[in-house]
């Protein structure tokens, strides 16, 4: 039988810069096509969010520290979607963060800041308003 392993991985490549790049248009930001591999291999494999080491071999699976790419300021609150504006993180901590912020930044609404220290690893949210 016809192998196509290697246009299978090509063609899952460019269906995920597709996907990011459809995504931030509707929300009418700047866009520019990103590789997520070149990205991961600049961030050496380690969440931006918590530290901690984001294992390659786990890269496309459904793994809580499975890699994948963040925008550092969220399209929902209007950063890009360019190479200055993501970052390695893992699966859970990207989507624990949602569209907050990391802790410091200028905008950040207190209910939403980002803690870098929680335990294992995984992040949490602190309320200032407590």
């Amino acid at each position: 039988p016809f192998n196509a392993g290697p246009w299978r991985a090509a063609d899952r490549h460019h269906r995920r810069v597709r996907k990011g790049t459809a995504r931030a248009n509707r929300y009418g930001v700047e866009v520019e096509a990103i590789n997520p591999l070149k990205i991961l291999e600049r961030d050496g494999w380690r969440c931006h969010v918590c530290g901690d080491s984001a294992p390659r071999e786990l890269r496309s699976t459904m793994a809580w520290n499975a890699p994948e790419l963040d925008h550092v300021v969220p399209l929902a609150r209007g950063g890009s979607h360019t190479e200055s504006n993501v970052a390695c993180a893992h699966r859970a901590c990207n989507i624990a963060k949602g569209d907050g912020l990391i802790s410091g930044e200028a905008d950040a609404k207190p209910e939403r800041r980002w803690v870098h220290d929680a335990p294992m690893g995984r992040g949490a949210f602190e309320s200032l308003s407590q």
